[in-house]
């Protein structure tokens, strides 16, 4: 749940909370259509069926409604990654699940797709310096999870002798060329059978013994 609107909160927080997630879905689709310079608080107003003024009790300014839909979407990622990492399995089964799981994830939210890859350029330093300190934390916290899995299975040697760190990037840079590419070329089309795919090149580099 990217907002708290649990019954046993007061019925008028759960109505702002649900009020603050219409107006970040709604903006979302905005950003990914027209850009975050192309898109007005008064667009972002009209497709959540709100007025301006209610926009402004619930967000202080576009950029505070951009930072506010990046720190929903990242919490969520981090949430997907903590349950696969902390599951029981081998580290290839953990990071396996977590990108399995991430994908379907990411069919869910397409538009997220298009702002993070093409909009902020899949570097989380440019969040963290001009726009959301809160995502570029959970993204963070993210790939520490994905980094102690990879440590872990070099250590055991299940992975191949390798610094877990420099694993990680090629990782990172595979999952984000992938998903660039099919939303580009295919943008209606389901990420998930990109699993096979990655994780054919995932085995080859990073395990010792590759899976066929």
């Amino acid at each position: 749940m990217p907002l708290n609107i649990s019954p046993k909160l007061p019925r008028k927080e759960r109505e702002k909370n649900q009020h603050r997630l219409e107006v970040l879905e709604a903006a979302e689709r905005l950003f990914a259509s027209k850009g975050f310079h192309g898109t007005l608080i008064q667009d972002i107003a009209d497709s959540a069926e709100f007025s301006v003024g209610k926009i402004y009790t619930l967000f202080a300014s576009k950029e505070d409604i951009f930072a506010s839909l990046l720190d929903m979407r990242g919490r969520e990622i981090y949430e997907i990654a903590r349950a696969a990492h902390s599951a029981g399995g081998t580290a290839w089964e953990k990071v396996k699940r977590n990108l399995i799981d991430m994908l379907e994830f990411l069919d869910l939210h397409k538009d997220f797709v298009h702002i993070f890859l093409y909009q902020s350029a899949g570097f989380p330093s440019k969040l963290q310096a001009g726009v959301s300190e809160g995502f570029h934390e959970y993204y963070m916290n993210t790939r520490r999870l994905v980094l102690k899995t990879i440590k872990d299975g070099v250590a055991s040697g299940e992975f191949i002798n390798a610094e877990p760190e420099d694993l990680l990037l090629a990782m990172d840079g595979i999952v984000q060329m992938f998903c660039a590419n099919e939303a580009s070329a295919h943008p209606e089309a389901s990420l998930v059978p990109l699993a096979d795919r990655m994780l054919k090149v995932f085995s080859n580099q990073l395990v010792k013994n590759p899976v066929e």
